[in-house]
């Protein structure tokens, strides 16, 4: 049997490659030409069943070759043309110069071999079909005019259509309506049917039987149809004894006497199983495309995998004609099925199918073997866990394929019908299944890849650590998320190459960066360094890079990766450390400094003590009048007071365990201020002092409140020295005490106001904290409001603090009065402008 001949005209050899192996297994004899000139002369000289077109070509086009050989639909040979630049119009004049098919580049394989095995069995069928109707058509009008002849040419003419009849291969059958049996059928009945002609004629209703079950519903329609229209031709399917199911096609005619009364139907029966075959093949080809393309789409038009499976449980739904498509993904951690996509009569996924784990349902069945499974008697065989849900939707079959990638289950797609289901079915899903695998995978692998770089952008968010990569061929410079949050900038306000970025750098770093930059570039080594840059408000950070260079073969630098870390904050704790330990030490230094101030006023005490003495002495030994008496009276004046201050001195010097007892507020206040008040008068500083009547005594260690006061007095008089630096009428610094109490509990309060520097906002919750301080460096520890802090604490009571920036600072004390002397005033209260204790405790004035 000689080849069916198929002429390939095509100038890319690669296209022509990948025709040859699309159609080399297929049996076709292929002729290969690389222009029109060529396919001319091989078109003449073995007259091919199809030719392959391509528009665009040399020497001769596409066009000009369909104008030669000039096709037509009678014609015993079929075109497809075949191009990657076609436009509209292309497209239409091909159509119009007699083009059978039409496919753009790229194609696949299987829509190439699906085309090209459609084209030639449509071609061959035409030919068959047109023979055997035209000859038909013939015989029949022959027989017309025979019948027309006279009686003794009838009887020949018969014998002769009897013997034609014979001979056919189509059937030609009679059915009597008036006896309703089989009145006539020729022997090409017994070829097709696969049954004596004479079984048809003892059982009247064989030829009903025959038809296959799913198609004699049809056949009645067709026949009804036929009696009321007098013409019908249609399709259906026979089963034959061996099992052999056979497409045929039935013209069938409605015959009437001369009266109009119906008598007889006849009909011509063209077996088409071969046609039928082909056809469905191309069909098949045809929907294993589209499912694959829906596939695709699905892939490239989804975000998630929920979504993309959804979608491809749509395409199975529309494409296979299935009432219920459900997709599952196996979770290998859990050991299971988990549904993510359900598409048909329900769209729910979190019913109780949502999980399956192992058991006899299909779907399990089918994930364990890793084979597909068919099934059209669900409910008879009990193969669906809810039977009420299948009888009530009329749910009949089940298809079930599973989702496998080298031997390792991915998934299972299930198919529930209201009919049979084909298996065609899974031939389709084999074909195309692939894609929803890779898909699954490729969807997997681009979810783990964005965890990891989540992790990795949330790693570096909290370390404050950026990347960056620089290649160097194009000079385009690559910025991690948190190199950009590092840098204060946008991603669209950076311009993305090594300049921009050097630009960003400190002017006093930039030409130190750029040359550590150089030299690692040059010498193949690490490059590492400590560099500030420049936010947009014009503020700086410190930043630390660390990169490294990657060459090529010839030792050329390629590619530079780096990290960069924020270490601004490091800094600064470094430097404040630094800062602290320098103020540890000056608390130290001025720690020993009180110890030898105490033992030089100690040693002072004694020459003091000889001086008032000698003093007296001469005053009481010499009777002194006028200057002489003033000035000896000035010496013993003096002297107490140096002796005061000395005995105030070792007070405050002293480690003293002293116990709290009932002290009062005016001594603590006068031994303070006798250390300070001869500063307070140099500096031209306006004191004023205000002890309420009826103030009691407070419970406290004299000497430790001491030193509390003697710190808040010192800091006032440091901000309005800073504030004026000579005398003025607003250097205010004023005292006040008062009784007040909380809970039926009395206190003492104690208010020091100085209309100095202030403290800036900001400071004003860290002024209590150790070694903070406001004061020029050098000029305090930072340690004195922390200490005094704790004593007041220590005391039971609470220090407070008011201040505006430039205007005023308020320090107010409050000390636990000594009860039973509040006793002998219940009646004095503070001002009620100066406030009251409410709530928790005391209140600012």
């Amino acid at each position: 049997m000689l080849k069916n001949k198929i002429l390939v005209i095509e100038d890319e050899k690669a296209v022509r490659l990948t025709v040859h192996e699309s159609l080399k297994d297929e049996g076709y004899e292929l002729l290969f030409a690389e222009n029109g000139e060529e396919g001319l002369e091989l078109f003449h000289a073995h007259y091919p069943v199809l030719i392959i077109l391509d528009l665009k070509m040399p020497v001769m086009d596409g066009v000009e070759f369909l104008e030669r050989i000039k096709p037509s639909p009678s014609d015993p040979y079929s075109v497809i043309v075949l191009t990657g630049h076609g436009t509209d119009e292309d497209v239409e004049q091909c159509f119009n110069r007699g083009v059978s098919a039409f496919i753009r580049k790229p194609f696949n394989f299987f829509e190439l071999n699906g085309l090209v095995r459609n084209c030639v069995a449509l071609k061959r069928s035409e030919e068959d079909v047109i023979k055997h109707r035209d000859h038909l058509e013939d015989l029949v009008k022959e027989r017309t005019r025979e019948i027309e002849q006279k009686e003794e040419e009838l009887r020949k003419s018969e014998e002769r259509l009897n013997s034609i009849l014979n001979s056919m291969q189509d059937v030609i059958w009679s059915f009597s309506l008036e006896n309703q049996r089989i009145a006539y059928m020729n022997p090409a009945a017994e070829k097709i049917f696969g049954r004596p002609d004479a079984d048809f004629y003892e059982n009247p209703d064989l030829w009903r039987e025959v038809v296959h079950r799913e198609d004699q519903k049809h056949v009645e329609s067709c026949l009804k149809m036929v009696r009321d229209t007098g013409f019908k031709e249609f399709e259906y399917r026979i089963i034959r004894p061996d099992g052999v199911i056979r497409w045929l096609n039935d013209r069938v005619y409605l015959v009437r006497d001369r009266n109009g009364v119906p008598t007889s139907l006849n009909g011509i029966i063209t077996d088409i199983t071969a046609r039928k075959r082909t056809d469905m093949e191309a069909a098949q080809a045809a929907l294993e495309s589209s499912l694959t393309l829906d596939f695709m789409v699905a892939f490239t038009m989804g975000d998630t995998l929920k979504e993309i499976l959804r979608r491809c449980a749509d395409a199975i739904v529309r494409q296979l004609d299935i009432a219920l498509a459900r997709i599952w993904t196996f979770n290998e951690a859990g050991n299971r099925l988990e549904l993510q996509a359900s598409a048909g009569m329900s769209s729910h996924i979190n019913g109780s199918h949502k999980y399956i784990s192992e058991g006899r349902c299909p779907v399990s069945l089918i994930a364990k073997g890793h084979k597909p499974f068919l099934c059209n008697s669900l409910i008879a065989e009990s193969l669906v866990q809810d039977l009420g849900w299948a009888r009530k939707e009329g749910i009949t079959g089940f298809a079930g394929y599973p989702l496998v990638m080298r031997n390792k289950l991915v998934g299972v797609i299930g198919m529930f019908s209201r009919g049979a289901i084909q298996e065609t079915v899974l031939d389709a899903l084999n074909a195309s299944a692939r894609e929803i695998v890779l898909g699954i995978e490729r969807k997997r692998m681009e979810n783990e890849l964005r965890v990891s770089r989540e992790n990795l952008a949330k790693a570096e968010q909290i370390v404050h650590l950026g990347n960056w990569e620089w290649d160097l061929s194009t000079n385009k410079l690559f910025l991690s998320d948190e190199l950009y949050r590092i840098i204060q900038r946008k991603p669209s306000e950076f311009e993305g190459n090594y300049e921009s970025f050097l630009n960003l750098i400190h002017p006093e770093d930039r030409a130190l960066y750029a040359k550590s930059m150089s030299d690692s570039l040059k010498k193949a080594k690490p490059f590492e360094m400590e560099y500030r840059i420049l936010w947009p408000d014009g503020s700086g950070r410190i930043l630390y890079t660390k990169a490294e260079v990657s060459f090529d073969e010839a030792e050329h630098p390629v590619r530079a990766l780096g990290i960069v870390q924020d270490i601004t904050e490091r800094k600064g704790a470094e430097r404040a450390l630094t800062e602290k330990q320098a103020q540890l030490v000056q608390a130290s230094k001025l720690s020993s400094l009180g110890e030898l101030a105490a033992g030089v006023a100690h040693e002072i005490n004694n020459p003091i003590n000889g001086i008032i003495n000698y003093a007296q002495m001469l005053k009481d030994q010499y009777s002194m009048g006028g200057w002489d008496n003033f000035i000896v009276e000035e010496i013993i004046e003096e002297g107490r007071r140096v002796a005061n201050i000395v005995r105030n001195l070792l007070s405050f010097a002293r480690d003293s365990k002293e116990a709290k007892k009932p002290v009062s507020l005016q001594e603590i206040l006068s031994d303070s201020l006798g250390l300070t008040q001869a500063q307070i008068q140099k500096k031209g500083i306006h004191l004023s002092v205000y002890i309420s009547p009826g103030v009691p005594k407070i419970i406290a260690s004299h000497q430790e409140i001491q030193q509390v006061f003697l710190n808040v007095i010192n800091n006032a008089q440091y901000a309005l020295n800073q504030k004026y630096q000579g005398a003025d009428e607003n250097k205010i610094f004023e005292i006040f005490g008062e009784k007040a109490a909380f809970n039926g509990r009395p206190f003492v309060r104690v208010t020091f106001f100085d209309r100095g520097t202030g403290i800036a906002p900001e400071n004003l919750p860290k002024i209590q904290e150790p070694f903070f301080s406001t004061k020029l460096k050098g000029e305090g520890t930072g340690l004195g409001l922390s200490i005094s802090h704790g004593i007041v604490a220590n005391h039971g009571g609470e220090m407070q603090f008011e201040s505006k920036e430039g205007e005023y600072t308020k320090v107010i004390i409050s000390l636990p009065a000594d009860p039973e002397e509040s006793l002998t005033h219940p009646g004095l209260r503070p001002p009620l402008s100066r406030g009251e204790f409410i709530g928790d405790g005391p209140s600012s004035i």
